[in-house]
């Protein structure tokens, strides 16, 4: 196995690169490396690969390396997995388990900040990224696609439940014990992104990554909404697995923002993000119904699905009062209009 100190990294395809500076040779295989030009050879994958002896300037030390294959999961302590194959790796048929922290996400990649494996001693403290797409599965959890060779997967699913924080973004709260102190600490991850809303669902699209989203089943709280409370609510099931503890839960996601009726009839909610970040999400107008100073807008998404919301806009809404003065001139003495392809009532 390899020496006291040792390096790790991931290559492009997701493969874990375990690097050994030396003094003696390293027992890795009974094949001995070729070549003398100190470049790596080209392994099969599942195979361990080795690099030539590099001797430094004290002519002590050399360097090894090799690279494994495997499949990546995530345990319920949230550090990760490697189940390694490859028939002619020293490491074939057995688990590594890196501990660490998840450090930051994109909507590309996980950063995972290792600091001990069992398997490998002298490791140091190391950053290393896989590369892949989020997704959530059937039960409402988010998972972590690493991308492997010929168009696979690996997922790495993340038993918890996330939340919406004060500033509209999706996040994932999850505690661990810290290795040194045997203390646990909390961890927050933060997913750049927007919402999109739909009848039974809600998608949270992360940004500058068009293959990464969260699409949640989901049901709206309320099928009528007043544009004055500025919301969006949706109830949500989530299940997962702590250990062989299953749970489920049911939560509601509030999404906070501004409504906003156009004089053209076209519905709009803006959602703040962390930053003075802001995006509208867009509807269609299905049809306004007006009574007692206010209007009721039923709503469809912009690709045209019902999704059985209604949103009431009231007099008192100051950028609206042009927009009620002119239903009152479409709809006067309480008959239906067609504006546009939408029915007015008054």
């Amino acid at each position: 196995m390899p020496g006291r100190s040792s390096q790790i990294s991931i290559d492009s395809l997701n493969r874990l690169i375990i690097t050994d500076i030396f003094r003696d040779t390293l027992r890795v295989s009974r094949k001995k490396p070729r070549g003398k030009s100190g470049k790596a050879e080209k392994g099969r994958r599942g195979k361990a690969s080795y690099e030539a002896a590099v001797t430094d300037t004290a002519g002590k030390k050399r360097l090894r390396k090799i690279v494994l294959d495997g499949v990546w999961s995530m345990t319920s302590e949230h550090d990760l997995k490697l189940r390694v194959s490859g028939s002619k790796s020293p490491y074939s048929g057995k688990t590594l388990i890196l501990r660490g922290d998840v450090e930051r996400v994109s909507g590309t990649a996980l950063v995972f900040r290792v600091r001990q494996c069992d398997a490998v001693s002298g490791i140091r403290s190391r950053t290393i990224e896989l590369k892949g797409m989020w997704r959530a599965d059937r039960n409402n959890r988010i998972t972590f696609n690493a991308a492997r060779a010929r168009g696979r997967h690996d997922v790495l699913r993340f038993q918890g439940a996330w939340q919406v924080d004060k500033h509209n973004e999706f996040i994932y709260r999850y505690s661990k014990t810290v290795l040194k102190t045997k203390t646990r600490v909390d961890r927050i991850l933060i997913f750049k992104g927007y919402w999109e809303f739909g009848k039974d669902h809600i998608v949270y699209r992360l940004a500058r990554a068009g293959n990464s989203f969260f699409r949640f089943k989901a049901a709206l709280q309320s099928r009528s909404l007043r544009a004055a409370d500025g919301t969006i609510k949706y109830q949500i099931g989530i299940k997962y697995s702590k250990g062989k503890v299953r749970h489920r839960i049911k939560q509601t996601l509030t999404i906070y923002g501004k409504w906003k009726l156009g004089r053209d009839f076209d519905v709009g909610f803006e959602v703040e993000y962390a930053g003075n970040r802001r995006r509208e999400i867009r509807f269609l107008a299905e049809k306004l119904v007006g009574q007692d100073g206010t209007v009721a807008v039923s709503l469809k998404s912009e690709n045209g699905q019902r999704l059985g919301l209604e949103v009431s806009f009231s007099r008192a809404f100051k950028n609206d009062a042009e927009l009620f003065l002119s239903l009152g001139r479409f709809a006067a003495g309480g008959e239906i209009r067609a504006i546009g392809g939408i029915h007015v009532r008054f």
